[in-house]
């Protein structure tokens, strides 16, 4: 029972931050879902590296208009 136990807070930690985010404040279904689900987690880590590189890629002001764009 104790290694149950331990096991399962070893799988809890790691999901806590699998994603780009902190799965700790996840709060909307699709935060839940990507925290929950190791592929869904592994491709926002993509889309989040991905993101970064084209933001470190392009000039200051193109970046703030990215940045912008992805709020609405």
């Amino acid at each position: 029972m104790r290694n149950i136990w331990l096991v399962l807070l070893l799988m809890a930690s790691g999901a806590a931050q699998a994603a780009s985010f902190d799965c700790v404040k996840a709060k909307t279904p699709q935060e839940k879902a990507i925290c929950t689900s190791p592929k869904l987690s592994a491709a926002d880590d993509s889309m989040a590296a991905a993101y970064k590189a084209v933001l470190g890629s392009v000039r200051p002001e193109v970046a703030g208009e990215i940045r912008d764009a992805q709020r609405f």
